[in-house]
């Protein structure tokens, strides 16, 4: 069973969790974390109060800022929200760049007092299948617990579907879908298919509602407004019945 974690601002996760909407499973952005550590501490402390299935990933912001934060930064940040599972650092569709950028957040991370009760996630990266099965590999022997397969996946690999399943079944860990990419059914189906899928996670279900639109056969995807630069996060958060109907929706389909 997948499960869906939404990512937004605090603002919006704030409202979400007195809404009894913010679900147990997390992917929190740690340059936001590090933005109002007090704030999202709280947050923290309500999921895991809250849920006992409780399980927060802490990401390395890279397609925010568009580089990954440093280790001390990630280190800062597992800290305040007590984070079960790092995003060691990557580059999108460059394997031996993610390979050696993880290596040394390993390093880095251990030697800096990475917390026992948190376990390292490594982004599966590359342009070719033997890359992504090269770098999944590699990732693994370097002692990662868990593995992901980003929403790039999709343009660069034509589906997410097939590779999820193949790199689960080598490597034998637990791996989380970054991200919605621009075939919805894909990404479904990635999470749906494998039974090592964890979660998957996105802004577009929060994105779309904000919009008034919500996930059923009637929508024109192709008049949906592309994603900018993910700003709105930012913004003071509003849950509108069309962002609560997406996040169950997403959540019962893929669970």
């Amino acid at each position: 069973m997948a499960r869906f974690a939404p990512v937004c601002g605090i603002n919006m996760m704030e409202e979400l969790a007195c809404k009894k909407l913010i679900g147990g499973y997390h992917l929190w952005l740690a340059h936001d974390v590090l933005r109002a550590p007090e704030r999202w501490q709280r947050v923290a402390k309500f999921v895991r109060d809250t849920y006992e299935d409780a399980f927060i990933i802490l990401d390395n912001s890279l397609i925010e800022l568009g580089y990954p934060l440093p280790p001390a930064d990630l280190l800062r940040g597992i800290e305040i929200v007590q984070a079960d599972v790092i995003v060691l650092p990557d580059y999108l569709t460059e394997c031996d760049r993610t390979l050696e950028a993880s290596k040394r957040g390993i390093e880095e991370l251990t030697a800096n007092g990475l917390p026992s009760y948190c376990s390292m996630l490594g982004v599966v990266q590359g342009k070719t299948w033997d890359e992504y099965h090269r770098c999944a590999r590699e990732l693994v022997g370097m002692g990662c617990n868990h593995l992901s397969i980003p929403r790039i996946t999709r343009k660069v690999l034509g589906s997410r579907i097939q590779i999820t399943g193949e790199i689960a079944e080598r490597s034998g860990k637990s791996l989380h879908l970054l991200g919605f990419s621009d075939d919805l059914m894909d990404d479904l189906n990635a999470a749906l298919n494998n039974r090592a899928v964890m979660g998957i996670d996105s802004t577009e279900p929060l994105r779309l509602g904000r919009l008034g639109l919500k996930y059923s056969d009637t929508i024109n995807w192709s008049r949906i407004p592309p994603r900018d630069k993910e700003t709105y996060l930012d913004e003071p958060g509003f849950v509108t019945p069309e962002m609560e109907y997406n996040l169950n929706w997403i959540r019962k389909v893929i669970s």
